[in-house]
């Protein structure tokens, strides 16, 4: 089993997703009842394995790894991790607890994720872009024709803070700064079939603004 002995968990905005009552089947009833939309860095294997209950032989080996490298997009709390101490509780990462920064010097953000092959854009305060200045400079790049201008434009027009979630040293997840190493994986992720240089960081930063920017059209088209 895996509990974390983590005393400094702040769990005062957490969500409680399983009392210890559930006990050994909370593993069980975290893959049966969880929307796995909202779920990143578990397979589907992972899941398959849970739900066979503690009887599997990789059942508490597989817990560890989701205890280990869950995150969750809550509709409430934004980007969380799982953590356990006899309950069960989604918890939002430290930084999405922190008051909106008001005097910001960058315009907004683009947090990309190489596992999972996505970059998306939200504002500083991390809500949509959607009916703010940037959404037509999103928006130009989706349109027909050559992208590379549109997305080139936003890259040398506005201060964008690159972010990505990843561990720390002490094994903690941390919404941090993105190197060019990381840009550079993303883009990759996307676009495997490309044959450009991603290791050129501004190439590599203009394709993420793209794919950004088709994130931001989905959005728009599902609001409509």
């Amino acid at each position: 089993m895996c509990f974390s002995d983590d005393d400094e968990t702040d769990l005062t905005h957490a969500e409680l997703f399983a009392d210890s009552a559930r006990g050994v089947f909370i593993p069980q009833h975290f893959a049966e009842s969880v929307n796995r939309e909202m779920v990143f860095g578990v397979s589907d294997s992972d899941f398959a394995d849970l739900m066979k209950g503690p009887e599997s032989k990789w059942y508490w080996e597989t817990w560890e790894s989701v205890l280990n490298n869950a995150i969750l997009h809550s509709p409430k709390n934004g980007e969380c991790y799982l953590f356990q101490d006899g309950d069960l509780w989604i918890v939002p990462k430290e930084q999405e607890q922190e008051e909106p920064e008001t005097d910001s010097p960058f315009s907004f953000i683009i947090e990309i994720c190489p596992y999972e092959g996505r970059a998306t854009v939200c504002t500083i305060s991390g809500d949509s872009i959607i009916g703010t200045e940037y959404e037509s400079d999103f928006l130009d790049c989706t349109g027909s024709g050559d992208a590379e201008p549109a997305c080139d434009y936003i890259r040398s027009q506005y201060s964008i803070s690159w972010r990505i979630v990843a561990r720390n040293k002490s094994g903690r997840y941390e919404n941090r700064a993105a190197t060019a190493k990381e840009k550079e994986q993303t883009a990759r992720e996307i676009y495997f079939d490309s044959e450009s240089d991603f290791a050129d960081e501004r190439l590599a930063e203009i394709y993420l603004i793209w794919q950004a920017a088709h994130d931001v059209e989905s959005e728009k088209e599902s609001g409509e």
